[in-house]
């Protein structure tokens, strides 16, 4: 997803009233726009067994509090 994708559908989101914008992505290149692991908010990717891997499944607030 390229930045300007990523700014609108963050400012999307907001504007739904989403408290956070997920999806798969690669934490090394998103992390840098303050995205985090979904299982750092116990959020799980649908469909895959708890314990697997889904580092590639990423969060990011809008408001606090999903922590």
């Amino acid at each position: 997803m390229e930045k300007s994708c990523l700014i609108t559908h963050w400012r999307k989101t907001a504007e739904l009233g989403c408290g956070a914008l997920c999806f798969e992505g690669n934490i090394d290149f998103y992390g840098k726009s303050g995205f985090r692991q979904a299982s750092e908010y116990g959020i799980r990717y649908h469909g895959l067994p708890e314990g697997e891997d889904a580092s590639f499944f990423l969060c990011k607030e809008h408001d606090t509090g999903l922590s």
